[in-house]
């Protein structure tokens, strides 16, 4: 390891943020030194954390309730204490520390990243490269190091995955994930837009979704491409929802429809016998009227 380096001690729980802290120095000319990227294979990791501890030139605790719980971390910071190099601690979240780690830190000047992550990146790489001795940060603007493309496919994969079987909060969880840190990402609003609606698919939507928050939040993202087929989708829709529109008015006229064969065939069934009756007493009266008539032309 090339020296002046800076020593990232973490929890592995902490993995992804540990990454961006190490990733974010490195873009500002920060020599670091990480477990994931400095223990190769069949190296002593207890050897290896002890001289890098030891031969590093400064110190940077994340601290969280994981870290501040791990008899591993303990151990790194106790070296870091004992061999008197410069602590930073990189505090994630508010939370009450362990008394071992108060008395490691009760002196060291703790930045805070929860009130606000840029801030705190920004002094983070000031007074690192204050320890190491590196020229004034204010010479060259401060990167802050961004999750790469493949974290965020691997985010929309999962939410894709979560959609697929029905898991619409898990998915949303990812989504909001993935614009945490790409706010003008367009999959992930119609990742939102499909558990709004509780579906895995946009042509699935039987509904006119232009007016959705997060489909109007898409629009404005999305490619040329993707806005021509989103209103692809929505003109079958609309076409859906007008022979939808009919379809009550279809349904009423076949059941009236239905009935009236009903009624018809069981009046006729019904009807029929009287008809007969009724022809009967007619030819009855018609022999009446003849026999009267007869009898009238006698008397005559």
């Amino acid at each position: 390891m090339q020296r002046p380096y800076v020593f990232i001690s973490y929890s592995t729980i902490d993995q992804e943020f540990a990454d961006k802290v190490n990733q974010t120095l490195k873009d500002n000319g920060i020599n670091t030194w990480i477990a994931t990227e400095d223990i190769h294979g069949g190296e002593s990791f207890a050897t290896e954390i002890t001289n890098g501890i030891k031969n590093c030139d400064a110190f940077i605790f994340i601290l969280s309730q994981n870290s501040d719980g791990s008899p591993h971390c303990g151990n790194e910071l106790s070296l870091a204490f004992s061999s008197r190099k410069r602590v930073i601690p990189f505090r994630l979240h508010e939370f009450k520390l362990s008394e071992s780690n108060t008395y490691f830190l009760q002196q060291a000047q703790w930045i805070d990243v929860f009130q606000d992550e840029d801030w705190a990146f920004q002094e983070l790489v000031k007074k690192v490269k204050s320890a190491l001795s590196i020229q004034k940060v204010e010479s060259t603007p401060i990167k802050i190091a961004h999750p790469t493309n493949k974290k965020i496919e691997d985010l929309i994969l999962r939410a894709e995955l979560e959609l697929d079987d029905n898991k619409f909060s898990v998915a949303r969880e990812y989504a909001n994930q993935v614009l945490s840190e790409d706010i003008k990402n367009y999959k992930a609003y119609i990742i939102l837009l499909l558990c709004d609606y509780k579906v895995s698919s946009l042509e699935e939507i039987r509904f006119d979704f232009s007016n959705n928050t997060n489909y109007k939040r898409a629009l404005r993202f999305a490619s040329d491409e993707q806005k021509a087929e989103l209103k692809r989708i929505l003109a079958s829709i609309s076409h859906f929802t007008f022979v939808q529109s009919n379809q009550p008015q279809i349904d009423k006229l076949k059941k009236k429809h239905r009935r009236q064969i009903i009624w018809g065939c069981i009046f006729l069934v019904i009807a029929w016998p009287i008809a007969l009756i009724i022809l009967f007493c007619s030819l009855f009266t018609k022999l009446k009227i003849r026999k009267l008539e007869k009898t009238n032309a006698k008397n005559k």
